[in-house]
């Protein structure tokens, strides 16, 4: 037989305890019995072992039934465990006090069996429904808590990536201003080299090789902020200096020089 959920029974008399355990047994309940309540309270406390359910008598030595309904009740963990009492008290003064400390049912010794079954199982499937809605209510917690993370983690890459997007227009905006002025000493130093003084022809190749690490430099910056040349002043572009992987633009107006174009480039 399946075994169902696990109830505390609380009784200083143990053939009492031992009648309901063997009336919850053979309906398929698993039991725990305690003869006294402090008992009890140190396994509830100590939050080792939790029960869907706890049968208590109110009159007992030490710690009374009253007192452990008290002490479970103050307990958060322990707050919403259904208690029922148990009590051979006709003064219903005493039904009343446990009921008002926070017992939610109560049971007259001899205990009646199918009552006290149909009292277990009403009290059971509350519990049941309850836990399933702190599972639930657990979840959406949880979830919220997902979301608000992630929600926290898209608002820095946004910041992130706004940060990102500046650096990078500003940048382009260096590609774009260095570009051309560049490209203009590049020209004027290969106009230079038709001079016939070999020592203007030296500086020309020195300042020429400090001009091209410079726009391997700006190759680099621009490929990095995906640069590239855009319409300026009408239908004329700004010159691109050219990428280490296209034909060298020096090599190219050095052909347009030979070829006698160089006065249309300047032009």
């Amino acid at each position: 037989m399946e075994k169902k959920n696990l109830i505390f029974i609380i009784d200083d008399i143990t053939d009492t305890a031992d009648l309901l355990a063997h009336f919850l047994n053979s309906s398929g309940y698993t039991t725990r019995t305690f003869t006294n309540g402090e008992d009890a309270l140190k396994i509830l406390e100590s939050g080792r072992t939790i029960p869907s359910l706890i049968l208590l008598d109110l009159m007992m030595p030490g710690v009374d039934g009253i007192q452990v309904i008290r002490r479970i009740r103050s307990n958060a963990s322990l707050t919403y465990i259904p208690i029922i009492m148990i009590t051979s008290s006709a003064d219903s003064q005493t039904r009343i006090l446990g009921l008002q400390t926070g017992a939610d049912d109560f049971l007259a010794k001899p205990v009646n069996r199918a009552e006290l079954l149909a009292r277990v199982r009403s009290l059971s499937r509350l519990k049941e429904v309850y836990d399933e809605k702190v599972g639930l209510l657990t979840d959406v917690q949880e979830a919220y808590n997902r979301l608000e993370a992630t929600q926290g983690e898209l608002i820095e890459a946004e910041k992130r990536k706004s940060q990102m997007e500046a650096m990078m227009t500003t940048a382009a905006g260096i590609c774009h201003e260095m570009s051309q002025p560049l490209t203009s000493a590049l020209i004027t130093l290969q106009l230079l080299r038709l001079n016939d003084n070999p020592k203007v022809v030296d500086d020309v190749s020195t300042i020429e090789s400090s001009l091209l690490q410079a726009r391997v430099i700006l190759d680099k910056l621009r490929a990095l902020t995906r640069y590239e040349t855009k319409p300026y002043l009408g239908e004329e572009l700004i010159l691109d200096i050219d990428r280490s992987s296209e034909t060298p633009f020096l090599k190219n107006f050095n052909q347009d020089i030979e070829g006698g174009e160089s006065n249309n480039t300047l032009n």
